[in-house]
């Protein structure tokens, strides 16, 4: 994959990878945060509120991405893995969360209880690991899908 490519190229694409990490996965958060100043605390927002929220985010998330894209080209080739770390961490969290909820009595519903504390929480504790884990993965996604929307574009003309 590196074979044709300097030594200068090579050690390049680290900096372009974390400014995009950090964008994609921060930037909707701090939006969050700015909304929930001025709209009250979502976290005692129901299910049409947090549907909602995963709604702002994509379209902000999916904005963010093709904005990049569009104007640093390059930044296509590390803005498609951004995905990675978020979506391992969220995987990590989905495993102990159902790890920790099959040892109490919840029986066969335990990964429903799971999916609904990750997704779409009804607890504090749901919303900290809902802002930690799940809004920064669902952006990243999202990131990523505005980035490679913008390869194709640039691909075909």
């Amino acid at each position: 994959m590196f074979e044709d490519v300097g030594d200068a190229q090579r050690s390049s694409w680290v900096v372009p990878f974390v400014a995009q990490q950090l964008l994609a996965g921060l930037g909707p958060l701090l939006l969050l945060g700015v909304v929930a100043k001025f709209f009250g605390n979502y976290q005692q927002a129901g299910a049409q509120d947090v549907a909602v929220i995963y709604v702002i985010i994509a379209a902000v998330s999916f904005s963010l991405g093709y904005g990049v894209a569009r104007a640093v080209p390059r930044s296509v080739v590390t803005g498609r893995w951004i995905w990675v770390a978020p979506v391992c961490l969220l995987l990590a969290a989905l495993a102990d969360e159902l790890w920790m909820n099959a040892r109490v009595p919840y029986g066969q519903h335990a990964f429903r209880r799971t999916m609904a504390e990750l997704f779409c929480p009804s607890t504090v504790s749901g919303y900290v690991e809902m802002t930690l884990f799940t809004i920064p993965a669902w952006s990243c996604l999202c990131y990523v899908l505005g980035v490679m929307t913008t390869k194709r574009k640039n691909a075909r003309t």
